[in-house]
């Protein structure tokens, strides 16, 4: 309902893709518990838009479950009908299923569109065990990453060379010259989930190269790599002042400012769960001189290994206090040790790049 105790509809602010199932809108104006409670009495809850989580809520067994495991979404729009036959695709949200191994398509009213063409959003060239792991819409084309599925596909099993990019049209055919759709194999992709075509002439790389350039960051090991957007030409990683290439642990989004209320049109920002995607990172990466300081960034990242570490020393003692089983006990054992080895090389790294900036 809105304010006034209503029935009504208002379109989502912010949409957002789980990996319950679940495809959820959000609108200020729209509480359905009728409370209003957030800031200036705007709506803090958020509306199931579509519903596919099957049995994702009632069976703790992720090998047992069967519904939708959505791991990303994007938006496009057209001034007129994307898919002829659907007077409402004007507007398409594109999901990545990645349990299915499909791009689900939706129009306006949120109905799935089933008049696509025949083939589309498809790779005949994908190998076995790999799905959609993100969707992006990007200078009139839809990009999809693919990374390997685990077991019970609900979640990625990253490595080296794992990962494709292909290329699609909005309505979902061969986006790519002569009807093809790979746009990278391989490679540097580790897991590929940020996607972001970089603003022309983007002064974060180096070599020569040509416009456009795709930016992937890898969720697997938090590297981002450049490529040609036309011929998918490797160009090499973003690195920082010191010539390193630049590693953000969980690295998730990928996206430049709009030079409005979005950000500085030249700023890369990025989302990231590091630490097994038990916490949060949003932050930005801007050209700077090579050999100058990191700034504060590297410091940052010394005190949140610190602060983790921390938190898993204080997890040990309640558990020990409150009398946990063996197992888990050992699970918490072993996840200290792991971040302290981690914090090591952090403080390590930072305290070799300070030396350095220091000219000794």
């Amino acid at each position: 309902p809105d304010k006034a105790g209503q029935a009504t509809s208002l379109p989502a602010v912010f949409l957002f893709a789980t990996e319950d199932g679940t495809i959820v809108g959000w609108n200020p104006g729209i509480d359905p518990t009728g409370r209003f409670d957030g800031p200036n009495g705007a709506s803090t809850h958020a509306v199931i838009a579509m519903d596919h989580s099957g049995n994702n809520f009632t069976n703790p067994d992720p090998g047992q479950q069967t519904g939708a495991v959505y791991k990303g979404l994007a938006v496009a729009t057209s001034s007129t009908p994307i898919i002829p036959a659907d007077a409402d695709s004007t507007a398409l949200l594109y999901v990545s299923n990645f349990r299915a191994g499909v791009v689900e398509v939706y129009d306006a009213k949120f109905n799935r569109v089933t008049a696509l063409p025949a083939g589309a959003f498809r790779d005949p060239r994908l190998p076995a065990h790999y799905a959609p792991f993100n969707v992006q819409a990007l200078g009139g084309k839809i990009y999809v990453s693919y990374a390997r599925q685990n077991a019970t596909g609900h979640d990625d099993v990253a490595g080296p060379h794992r990962g494709f990019v292909d290329v699609f049209n909005p309505d979902g055919n061969p986006g790519l010259p002569n009807g093809k759709v790979r746009l990278i194999s391989r490679g540097p992709l580790d897991s590929p989930w940020g996607l972001a075509i970089a603003p022309q002439a983007f002064a974060g790389l180096g070599p020569p190269h040509n416009d456009p350039v795709l930016l992937v960051g890898n969720f697997g090991n938090g590297f981002i790599n450049a490529f040609d957007a036309t011929t998918g030409t490797p160009l090499g990683q973003l690195k920082d002042p010191d010539g390193e290439p630049i590693q953000i642990d969980g690295l998730w989004t990928l996206k430049f400012g709009n030079g409005g209320s979005g950000g500085a049109a030249n700023t890369l920002y990025f989302t990231a769960g590091p630490f097994g995607e038990s916490h949060g990172l949003f932050g930005s990466l801007n050209t700077a001189a090579p050999g100058s300081p990191e700034g504060p960034a590297e410091a940052q990242w010394v005190r949140a290994n610190v602060e983790v570490v921390q938190l898993d020393l204080q997890q040990l003692i309640d558990d020990s206090s409150s009398g946990a089983s063996a197992a888990t006990i050992r699970q918490d054992v072993q996840t200290l040790d792991a971040d302290s080895q981690k914090l090591s090389g952090v403080e390590r790294a930072f305290a070799q790049d300070t030396l350095a900036d220091a000219g000794r």
